[in-house]
C-alpha cells in the first residue's frame, strides 16, 4: 500500500480518533461480519464503511445542503414564490451555521485513537473532495472520523446494510432478472467456516420484524450432483452469511404464482422463518403453560390448533427453528410430543444446562 503525501497532505496512514462507544461497536461489527479483529481488518472495515456510507451520511454537509436547497427550490417552484434568491441565500447561511454547530462534539478522555491505513480509493475521494471538506472540517481525518462515528450510532440492521452495500446493489440489479450463485458461510462439525454454494433467484432484501437483521429473499436450491432434479423453494439468507454473489448469464422472470407466494409468505411470516415448507409439531403444555401461551407473544407461531381430545395439547404449523426458540421461553411448562428431531433438540438443550449447573455445584 502506498503512503504518498499529495498537495493536500493526504496519506493512506491516519490516526483515527472516535468515541470509546464507536470503537467498541466497530470491534463487535468486525466479529459479526466474519472477520477476526486485527490491525489489517480494522483498517479494511473502516474503509469499506466510508466508501459505502459517506455520500448519504449526515456528516457529509455538502450533500445535505444540496438536498435541502433542491427541496426548497421545488417548494418555491410549486408555490410560485418570486424572491427565491433571497430565500435560498438565507437558507444556505442557516444550514452552514447549523452544520458547523454539529461539529462541536467535545473530546472525551475515553476517546480511542488508532493508527489505520486507508484504502487508495478512500484517499482519492478525500483528495477530490478536499476543498468542500475544509469548509466544515479542520481536516480530512476529522471528516473520515465523523463518518465512522455516525455509522456506529446507527442500529445494527442499518449498519449491516451499509457494510454489505455492494452485495445488496448486486442482488437488487439481478432481482427478477438474472440467476445468481450465492457463496455462503457455513460451519462444519468442527465449528470451522466453510463455503456453501446455492443457486438463487433474488426477490428483495427484507429486515426482520424486530429490526435486527437483514435477509435476502427469493427462490433457491442447493448445488449438488442431482440439483437439476430439485425444484426451487422459497428461502431467505442473512446478509452476513453471504460471502460472495456471482451473477450468471441465465435470465429468469418470476411467474404470477411465484410472486403471489412470495408476497403471501412475507405478509404472514417473519422473514427469519420463511420457508417453502411448513412442519407440524405437537406440544403438550402444563396448565401454567397454557396461561403462558396467551402471554408470550414474541416468536409465537401464527398458525396452531388445540387438540379436540386433550385441551393441553396444541399442534403448531411453522418452521422448526421458530418453535424451538419459542418453546425455550416455557422451560418445564411445555413438552414436545412430536417430531422426535425437535424433542431431542430441546432435551439436549436442557440437559446441557442442567449439567452445567450440577458441575458448578460440585466444584463448590
Amino acid at each position: 500500500m502506498s503512503n504518498y503525501l499529495n498537495d493536500y497532505g493526504l496519506t493512506n496512514e491516519i490516526n483515527l480518533t472516535i468515541s470509546s462507544f464507536a470503537y467498541q461497536i466497530i470491534i463487535e461489527d468486525i466479529k459479526n461480519f466474519i472477520y477476526k479483529v486485527d490491525k489489517s481488518n480494522f483498517s479494511k472495515f473502516c474503509s469499506i464503511i466510508f466508501l459505502s456510507y459517506y455520500k448519504e451520511a449526515n456528516a457529509n454537509f455538502e450533500e445535505r445542503i444540496e438536498k435541502e436547497i433542491n427541496s426548497i427550490n421545488e417548494f418555491i417552484k410549486t408555490n410560485n414564490i418570486k424572491d427565491k434568491d433571497t430565500i435560498i441565500k438565507f437558507e444556505y447561511e442557516y444550514l452552514n451555521s447549523k452544520f458547523k454547530d454539529e461539529l462541536n462534539r467535545k473530546k472525551d478522555k475515553k476517546d480511542k485513537s488508532k493508527k489505520i491505513y486507508l484504502d487508495d480509493e478512500v484517499v482519492s475521494i478525500l483528495n477530490c473532495e478536499y476543498e468542500q471538506i475544509r469548509k466544515y472540517y479542520p481536516s480530512h481525518i476529522t471528516f473520515f472520523s465523523s463518518i465512522i462515528e455516525e455509522y456506529a450510532r446507527l442500529p445494527f440492521f442499518k449498519r449491516e446494510r451499509i457494510y454489505y452495500k455492494n452485495i445488496i446493489d448486486t442482488l437488487n440489479k439481478c432481482n427478477n432478472n438474472y440467476l445468481v450463485d450465492l457463496i455462503l458461510f457455513n460451519k462444519d462439525s468442527n465449528n470451522k467456516y466453510i463455503n456453501n454454494k446455492v443457486y438463487f433467484k433474488p426477490y428483495k432484501i427484507v429486515t426482520d420484524k424486530v429490526d435486527t437483521f437483514n435477509y435476502v429473499v427469493g427462490f433457491s436450491k442447493n448445488v449438488s450432483s442431482n440439483s437439476n432434479l430439485k425444484k426451487y423453494d422459497i428461502r431467505c439468507f442473512r446478509l452476513s452469511r453471504i460471502k460472495e454473489v456471482r451473477v450468471s448469464d441465465v435470465k429468469f422472470k418470476f411467474n404470477k404464482s411465484e410472486l403471489s407466494l412470495l408476497k403471501e409468505e412475507l405478509s404472514t411470516k417473519d422473514v427469519r422463518f420463511l420457508s417453502g415448507t411448513e412442519f407440524e409439531f405437537k406440544v403438550e403444555f402444563t396448565n401454567k403453560g397454557i396461561t403462558l401461551l396467551n402471554q408470550i407473544l414474541y416468536m409465537k407461531p401464527s398458525s396452531f390448533i388445540k387438540d379436540s381430545e386433550n385441551k393441553n395439547v396444541y399442534t403448531f404449523f411453522c418452521s422448526e427453528r421458530q418453535l424451538e426458540i419459542y418453546l425455550k421461553e416455557f422451560g418445564a411448562e411445555a413438552k414436545v410430543i412430536s417430531p422426535l428431531s425437535l424433542k431431542n433438540k430441546l432435551k439436549d438443550y436442557y440437559l446441557k444446562a442442567s449439567n452445567l449447573y450440577n458441575q458448578e455445584d460440585n466444584n463448590n
